[in-house]
């Protein structure tokens, strides 16, 4: 039925976005991941981020492809508001 499947669509969303569910997103990945991941979120672009790195850019497309297998979220765009929504990076960072 459509409205159950509003229903569900949107507690997954609330899910995606609590902060344990996103701390666990962290703990999942590797320290090239996580360190890529906190790049995005203060802005860079994939681009600046291979500089940054003195990696090719493939690498960082490669790297954010693992780092979206390894959770529930279909773009890297998705991904980065969610952590932004909380904060996560700031909290961490302090």
């Amino acid at each position: 039925r459509p409205e159950i499947a509003k229903i569900l669509a949107s507690n997954s969303m609330k899910m995606k976005t609590s902060l344990m569910y996103l701390i666990n997103i962290l703990v999942k990945l590797s320290p090239s991941e996580f360190e890529i991941l906190k790049d995005l979120y203060d802005g860079l672009n994939y681009s600046e981020i291979s500089n940054k790195r003195f990696v090719s850019m493939s690498t960082v497309k490669n790297h954010a492809l693992r780092i979206l297998k390894k959770n529930d979220f279909h773009s890297m765009k998705e991904l980065v508001t969610a952590l932004r929504e909380l904060k996560i990076f700031d909290l961490i960072d302090k």
